[in-house]
């Protein structure tokens, strides 16, 4: 294993065995690893290293969060016969004195990301998503100068509408998503055991028996015909708390 010792700084840094987040393979399942990794833990991650262009391969994030930190996050892609992508943290703990985000930094910060998320579901302006986020920083004037601009929260909210982690072209697409190993939470054990409060968890599926209309060629006017829908009901812990707090 990979390990790394401040007082000796050629000894190299130490991963988790087991992945903290999972997902499939393709392209969604690889830019979708790759998000996470960039705000894994509501912090920000950076300046990449490796490639994932082959089975096997890897990239790794270090943090850009905080001063002369040593955590880093690390994108696997599985081998020929397993596939999927995996993500792993470093062992330890972030520093503590936080550093500005750099200047080419782009998007939004990581400790907003589910807030702004969760905004954005709701179907708030961006002007309504700063105002909420501002008055959560509370006295946290520092944590003020962070929140994203308008122009940031809308650009996130128009990359989310047509993210490839959110499109299925079929059935099998949706089937796949939801059944990821460690994606469906079914039971209370299952749901305290996931440490990530961002980790998005589908909760239950559904399918429905209900009619659509009918464009076969020469189909009456306002015919339908009967369909099956399939859907899912999907969050965050950090969101479902939130919900605790309001209702």
């Amino acid at each position: 294993m990979l390990r790394h010792n401040k007082t000796r700084p050629n000894q190299l840094l130490r991963f988790s065995s087991e992945p903290s987040l999972t997902f499939p393979s393709g392209e969604k399942g690889k830019a979708a690893a790759v998000d996470a990794a960039k705000t894994f833990g509501g912090c920000d991650f950076g300046g990449s290293t490796g490639s994932l262009a082959s089975a096997g391969g890897s990239r790794s994030f270090k943090c850009i969060t905080h001063v002369g930190c040593s955590m880093k996050v690390k994108v696997a892609s599985g081998e020929a016969d397993e596939g999927g992508f995996f993500l792993f943290s470093s062992l330890g703990d972030h520093a503590s004195e936080r550093l500005p985000l750099p200047p080419g930094f782009k998007g939004i910060g990581a400790e907003f990301v589910a807030d702004v998320d969760t905004g954005v579901g709701k179907g708030w302006t961006p002007k309504r998503i700063v105002a909420e986020l501002i008055i959560s920083c509370g006295a946290n004037e520092a944590k003020k100068l962070r929140v994203p601009t308008r122009d940031k929260i809308a650009a996130r909210r128009s990359t989310m509408t047509s993210s490839p982690q959110f499109k299925f072209d079929t059935a099998a697409d949706m089937l796949m998503y939801v059944n990821e190993p460690g994606r469906l939470v079914t039971t209370r054990a299952m749901f305290d055991a996931i440490d990530n409060q961002d980790q998005l968890l589908v909760y239950s599926t559904f399918f429905y028996d209900t009619t659509v209309k009918d464009d076969s060629p020469g189909a009456a006017e306002g015919a339908t015909v009967p369909a099956k829908t399939f859907g899912f009901n999907f969050g965050t812990k950090r969101l479902l708390f939130q919900l605790g707090q309001v209702c």
